[in-house]
C-alpha cells in the first residue's frame, strides 16, 4: 500500500501525533514509514550447507569413536564370504532373514557377539598339510 500525501496532509498528521504518548507516536511513525517504503520480504531460511553437514557427520563419528574408546572397545575390518555367513546363520549367531539380505552392521554385530560370548576352539594350522 503506497501513500500519496501532500506536505500539508503529512504536517497535519504529524502535528496531531504530538498529542499522543511516545509509544503511540513510534507506532504511528512506523506505520507511515512502512506505508511509504515497505520493508523487503524476509530472507528465506537456508538449509545446512554441505560443509555443515560434513562437520555434523564428523561430530557423530567422533562421539561414537570416543564412546568405544572410553569403554575399551575397538573396531577391526573383517572379511567374510558366503560360507562364513552361512555358518553364522546356521549356528544361530545371525538371525535368519527371509530376503537373505544381511546389512554389514548386522553381520558385524553377530561376529562381535560370537567373539564376546562364543566358546571358540583352538585354531588349527590350516596352511600346513
Amino acid at each position: 500500500m503506497a501513500l500519496a500525501l501532500s506536505e500539508q496532509t503529512l504536517a497535519k498528521i504529524l502535528i496531531a501525533g504530538t498529542g499522543l504518548s511516545p509509544k503511540r507516536q513510534c507506532k504511528l511513525l512506523r506505520r507511515l514509514a512502512d506505508a511509504v517504503d515497505p520493508a523487503p520480504p524476509a530472507a528465506p531460511v537456508r538449509a545446512r550447507t554441505s560443509a555443515a553437514k560434513r562437520r555434523a557427520a564428523g561430530r557423530v563419528r567422533w562421539r561414537a569413536w570416543a564412546e568405544r574408546h572410553n569403554s575399551g572397545h575397538a573396531i577391526a575390518p573383517v572379511t567374510y564370504n558366503a560360507l562364513s555367513l552361512a555358518k553364522l546363520i546356521m549356528a544361530g549367531w545371525l538371525p535368519r532373514n527371509a530376503a537373505e539380505l544381511y546389512p554389514a552392521k548386522a553381520v558385524g554385530e553377530a561376529i562381535s557377539t560370537l567373539l564376546q560370548y562364543g566358546d571358540l576352539p583352538p585354531k588349527k594350522n590350516l596352511l600346513t598339510r
